[in-house]
This record gives C-alpha cells, sequence and structure tokens, in this order.
C-alpha cells in the first residue's frame, strides 16, 4: 500500500466517482478492493452492530455497495427493515450537483424492534443517491 493510504473520501467523491462508477460498472481502483475500503453487501440482512462485526476493520466508519430493495413491487417507497430492526430517514437530503448530475445524501438512524415497538439506537447510516 502506498505510503500514508488512508480511505476517507468527500460525499462528492462517492457521489460523483465510486458510486457513479459502479453504476456504469466502471471496476474500482485496485487498492480499494484490495484493502476493501468499499465493499458490496446487502446491509439489510444484518443489523449495524452484526455488519460491524462481520466488516471487521481499525475504522469507525464502513462504506458499502448495496441495492435498494423496495417496499412494494410497483411502489418507490424503500424497504429499510434491517436485521433487529430498521433504518429511519433523519433530517433533510443533502442536494449534490456536477453538472447535470444530481447526488442525494440522506442520514438515517437505527431502531431496534418493530416500526410500532421500537426504540432508537446510536448507529446512523449515510445514504448516497443518484
Amino acid at each position: 500500500f502506498p505510503p500514508g493510504y488512508y480511505f476517507n473520501p468527500t460525499d462528492q467523491q462517492l457521489l460523483f466517482f465510486y458510486l457513479k462508477n459502479k453504476i456504469l460498472n466502471i471496476p474500482l481502483p485496485q487498492i480499494i478492493t484490495t484493502t476493501h475500503d468499499i465493499m458490496e453487501v446487502n446491509i439489510y440482512e444484518q443489523s449495524p452492530e452484526e455488519l460491524f462485526s462481520i466488516y471487521e476493520n481499525k475504522r469507525k466508519k464502513r462504506y458499502f455497495f448495496t441495492e435498494r430493495e423496495r417496499k412494494y413491487p410497483n411502489g418507490s417507497r424503500p424497504n429499510r427493515l434491517a436485521g433487529n430492526g430498521y433504518w429511519k430517514a433523519s433530517g433533510t437530503d443533502k442536494n449534490f450537483r456536477n453538472g447535470d448530475l444530481i447526488g442525494y445524501k440522506r442520514a438515517l438512524v437505527f431502531y431496534e424492534g418493530s416500526p410500532r415497538n421500537s426504540h432508537k439506537t446510536n448507529w446512523i447510516m449515510h445514504e448516497y443517491e443518484l
């Protein structure tokens, strides 16, 4: 690895380089795949605590590519159930623009339990969308 290498991308880099290239099927740089800095994982199969223990590294952040599942087959609402709880959007989306391309960053908070009987946790996820 190059001396001093540390993966710390900006929001714009995540959106307009990594996510855009993923959507266009352009391979990630080899160092990213070798170090598992961004992994392709269905994050909705586990709770965030399980994800952090399965995909262990020395940092507090994890980066994943995952396809969003729809709550209803013909609907637009995403299904955010995950492990022993669900992710809930928090606050307002942040918009980014790169020419004609618009990207969004959304904060989500993890709640343990069912939507009718749950409690908020300290887990936060940032979702990026083009």
